[in-house]
């Protein structure tokens, strides 16, 4: 993937509103405290280090790290009404996901996602899954990923807490 070298402005949208994509330079050792993204349809950061999300309100499509490393995601208030609330994919490693309240409402959504991203640290979130075929936390083809102290409800048939695939 070569996420540096798309650009996609704010004219895109994702869920009816738009969206918010970081890449490079741009995102290195950024902080956002206190933001409310619910005005967003998805938050994307791609090869990116070092960018800290606390105390901030998400809702939609939520956060996604594409290659993003060394990063937090704390004490953050996530209502997904579709797709994942924190997606980590294709090298985020290193990352630190912790204190987050996710309640993730549609069908195949998901609390924590993380595929191909390895060594990261998922603690103390609290997750609530209310539709059909939801995870709250996901890994596939991960390694090293540290979960722990996490409380996760799922409400509905085909939803599992935790589910680890090819990890």
């Amino acid at each position: 993937f070569h996420f540096t070298t798309n650009k996609i402005d704010s004219t895109n949208l994702a869920e009816g509103k738009s969206i918010n994509y970081t890449t490079g330079a741009d995102c290195n050792n950024r902080v956002i405290d206190n933001e409310d993204f619910t005005d967003k349809g998805e938050i994307i950061f791609a090869h990116c280090a070092n960018v800290t999300i606390k105390n901030s309100k998400l809702n939609l499509d939520g956060i996604n790290f594409f290659h993003t490393t060394n990063s937090t995601i704390e004490n953050n208030t996530f209502l997904t009404t579709s797709g994942y609330s924190i997606f980590l994919y294709s090298h985020s490693d290193n990352n630190l996901i912790q204190n987050n309240t996710i309640t993730a409402l549609s069908d195949y959504g998901h609390g924590i996602f993380i595929v191909s991203s390895s060594s990261n640290q998922i603690l103390d979130n609290s997750i609530e899954t209310n539709a059909d075929r939801n995870r709250g936390i996901y890994t596939a083809f991960s390694s090293m990923n540290n979960i722990s102290s996490n409380n996760i409800t799922t409400r509905e048939r085909h939803s599992h807490g935790i589910q680890l695939f090819a990890t």
